[in-house]
């Protein structure tokens, strides 16, 4: 009778199974297994799906008062209005950013709590937004979707196709507000404030200019000297200007 009520002992073959939190399962990105007929979008729920199919719809009842833009879904006009009105009720709860959607928070939030939900399946490798996981997987796969309309180079993102484009237009964004000197790339302006900031480069006090090198800086100060001496005299010998040296 002791022995039937004694617990049975758990045989040594079974692993026993982790416990998992409520939070550890929220935290984990749910599969997509629904996927749009039309744009190949997919979505972790059939719910998910119709709402996104609503997008697709040829009818938008929702109209916007400010531009006439019109929308499938009554959500999409409120976020829309926002950006008439500037409302951005959205707040960060560890700092004083504030946005317009709540997806847009979430996303931001991830930056002060160091969450990375989407991860690769092809490395260890994780990212805190999906669109950036995305970019990644191409470095696995070589895939390059983003081509030059001025060369034959193609790149993995948008972003790396707009920084090449300003080697074709010339543009530089990024201006030093110290020397004034503009740059195609953040990164070039990083590292030229840089040497401001350790006092690498030469600056006239005369007129402000700015020199990599101390004999372009010398070279320079002279002309300021030559403008500061005084006019040859002229000879009454001779009609060439030069100094004469007087008794």
């Amino acid at each position: 009778m002791l022995r039937t009520l004694l617990p049975k002992p758990v045989e040594s073959s079974r692993q026993a199974v982790p416990a998992v939190s409520l939070d550890d399962l929220r935290k984990q990105p749910r599969k997509k297994v629904c996927k749009c007929s039309q744009c190949g979008k997919s979505y972790s729920s059939p719910y998910d799906l119709k709402k996104h199919k609503i997008t697709h719809m040829v009818v938008k009842p929702f109209k916007c008062d400010y531009c006439n833009k019109t929308f499938a879904q009554s959500l999409q006009l409120k976020n829309h209005v926002r950006t008439h009105t500037g409302e951005k009720p959205f707040v960060c709860s560890h700092c004083d950013k504030s946005f317009r959607q709540v997806g847009c928070l979430k996303r931001h939030q991830r930056i002060h709590t160091g969450e990375r939900p989407f991860s690769c399946d092809q490395c260890d490798k994780s990212f805190a937004r999906q669109e950036i996981l995305q970019a990644h997987k191409r470095a696995h796969t070589g895939e390059k979707p983003f081509m030059c309309n001025q060369c034959d180079k193609s790149f993995i993102q948008t972003c790396d196709l707009k920084r090449h484009m300003r080697v074709h237009t010339g543009i530089r964004p990024y201006k030093c507000q110290e020397c004034g000197m503009c740059f195609s790339r953040s990164g070039a302006l990083n590292k030229h404030s840089k040497k401001h900031a350790s006092g690498k480069y030469f600056r006239c006090s005369q007129c402000g200019q700015y020199f990599k090198n101390s004999v372009h800086f010398s070279m320079h100060q002279k002309l300021h000297t030559a403008e500061t001496q005084p006019p040859l005299e002229e000879c009454t010998h001779n009609k060439t200007k030069y100094e004469c040296v007087t008794n």
